[in-house]
């Protein structure tokens, strides 16, 4: 059997097998391919099959340095299918092989039906709107330019021939997307022998631009696209933490179910040893515990999801660090905060997390505010409705509308601005009861007084929007609280599973960023302890074995937190 270090590649010229040391490869194409498209099937010599005839005609018709090339990877036919032993040795290669091909290959198994040529004018076409993208100008100019002709055309041209690149099986499958994430550059190749590239930063604009400024919000060509690439490019671009690979495919499809991990470790840079027996929820323990012993702390900060009402039983019981296997995405993408910086050296021993936080205050649970308001169509797609679900936590009362805005404002809007809110919320609630009374929910549109208060309350609501379907997703329910320290009192948003725990809370600030920037937001993990005092932690001390991660916050600005001290927590245990 082939030593683990050692793989193989196809001539292109022969069609032969050659093996190399993984280390020592000559240039080479990666195929990237969905198995149940029958493009590459190992029983037949590879020159003649669908997707070699396709790949072959695509290079000779090619005029770049691709016509240099003369090898190519593809799985059917360099791993050994009928070795599970060779599998295995294989796996653990996947990242080396598809991160060091010159280019992947991404095989599909219909006509492309245009060429680089359409590409590159559409891209030079929409170049204003990209470069809009780029630098973050959604300025109602440019936005509105975006809106009319000709970019208006071209931007549902662009969607249509992006859309058609993954309405195949190649887009739903665990393993491609990995390859798709490790892979230099990427070529989409068609039965056609039409050979095109897109740059990533394009693709991911359109997709961007679409979804912002035209009513194709639940059409189900945009829909696919978000679903199966908009992550993946931003991974691609460094715009999300790599470690959260692991959990975007968690809807793909893959023939072994250990695969959802193992086809997707790779990519998230986080790797663990393949054994044979193992279930996908321990697989997926052992890459969470990999994960926290290499310092990516954000997986012990991601929100409660095991108690969540209305979520199938899970298989185990978990303990509060440790997002279950089988809601890992929605807890993981939530609060959609990024890679968390540890503000010290991070440990696991038996189901314990230690760590460093900031000790921010005694937190206090007001008023329980409720679920987001949400519906489910006849097409099994979810809405949510975030006007709807915080004027009617308001009650009419502008007091409380006052102190909701504020917690759910992360810091964003000065006090004036937040009074127009709270007016919004207040003036509209009896409108918003009667909406969802009658089921009109879709209907309801809030009457605002002036301009500022429509232009400041579209911008609260966008926020919630973002936030809110995820939240709305998982169940959580959410409630209105205050953190005190020596410095200050402020209202926050903490998200909790079920019921509010009975034991004295704590928020500890462990670094969860809203954002990449210094300033940005942070999210706040709410501690419980029956024993804990309301003085400063200044040191570790024993009664720290008990406290228990219950719940985090909505994003909290920076500046509200006033001065604490650093301490060390350690918890984890249910």
């Amino acid at each position: 059997m082939p030593h683990a270090e050692v793989t193989r590649l196809v001539r292109l010229s022969t069609g032969v097998l050659e093996e190399y040391a993984i280390d020592s490869m000559p240039p080479y194409i990666a195929v990237s391919h969905a198995w149940a498209d029958g493009l590459s099937n190992s029983g037949t010599a590879f020159s003649e099959t669908i997707g070699g005839q396709a790949l072959l005609g695509s290079i000779n018709n090619s005029v770049n340095s691709l016509q240099e090339l003369h090898h190519c990877w593809v799985d059917t036919f360099c791993i050994d299918q009928a070795s599970e032993v060779d599998k295995h040795r294989q796996i653990p290669l996947m990242g080396s092989i598809f991160s060091d091909a010159v280019s992947l290959a991404v095989m599909l198994p219909y006509d492309l039906q245009f060429t680089q040529a359409d590409v590159d004018r559409l891209g030079e076409a929409l170049e204003p709107a990209f470069k809009m993208v780029e630098d973050h100008d959604w300025s109602s100019k440019q936005a509105r330019r975006c809106r009319e002709e000709p970019i208006k055309s071209l931007l549902i041209r662009a969607l249509y021939g992006l859309s058609h690149l993954v309405k195949g099986s190649w887009a739903t499958r665990v393993w491609t997307a990995q390859e798709f994430l490790l892979a230099k550059a990427v070529m989409w190749i068609g039965t056609d022998h039409s050979m095109i590239r897109v740059p990533d930063s394009h693709f991911s604009a359109i997709i961007a631009l679409v979804d912002e400024h035209f009513s194709l919000g639940q059409s189900a060509r945009l829909r696919k696209l978000k679903s199966c690439m908009l992550s993946l490019l931003l991974l691609r671009l460094n715009r999300i933490d790599r470690t959260r690979f692991i959990t975007q495919i968690s809807d793909r499809e893959c023939s072994v179910p250990q695969d959802v991990i193992y086809g997707a470790m790779a990519a998230s840079g986080v790797s663990i040893t393949v054994t044979q027996g193992q279930t996908p929820e321990d697989i997926w323990r052992l890459w969470w515990e990999m994960a926290i012993k290499q310092q990516h702390v954000r997986w012990a900060c991601c929100a409660i999801m095991w108690k969540t009402p209305g979520v199938p039983p899970l298989s185990r019981n978990y303990n509060c660090v440790m997002p279950p296997f089988e809601v890992r995405r929605i807890a993981s993408d939530v609060l959609h905060f990024d890679r968390v910086e540890p503000l010290g050296p991070v440990q696991l021993k038996d189901g314990t997390v230690s760590l460093y936080g900031y000790d921010v205050g005694v937190c206090k649970i007001v008023s329980h505010l409720g679920h987001h308001h949400k519906c489910i169509k006849r097409d099994g797609l979810l809405f949510v409705y975030p006007d709807l679900t915080t004027i009617l936590w308001s009650q009419g009362n502008f007091k409380r509308a006052f102190r909701i805005a504020t917690a759910l404002g992360a810091g964003t809007f000065n006090v004036r601005n937040l009074l127009l809110v709270a007016q919004v919320l207040t003036c509209n609630y009896s409108k918003a009861l009667w909406a969802v009374t009658h089921n009109r929910q879709d209907s309801f549109s809030p009457v605002f007084r002036s301009y500022e208060q429509h232009r400041i309350y579209a911008y609260f609501t966008r926020l919630q929007g973002y936030q809110g379907h995820s939240v709305a997703e998982m169940s959580l329910e959410v409630y209105l609280a205050t953190i005190s320290n020596t410095i200050a009192t402020f209202d926050v948003a903490i998200l909790l599973p079920g019921k509010a725990p009975q034991g004295q809370l704590r928020a500890l600030d462990f670094n969860v960023t809203y954002g990449r920037g210094e300033f940005d937001p942070k999210v706040l993990t709410i501690l419980e302890s029956p024993t804990i005092s309301t003085a400063p932690i200044t040191e570790c001390t024993p009664e720290f074995d008990t406290l228990h991660k219950v719940g985090v916050t909505l994003p909290v600005q920076f500046f509200n937190l006033g001065m604490y001290g650093q301490h060390n927590f350690e918890g984890g245990e249910p």
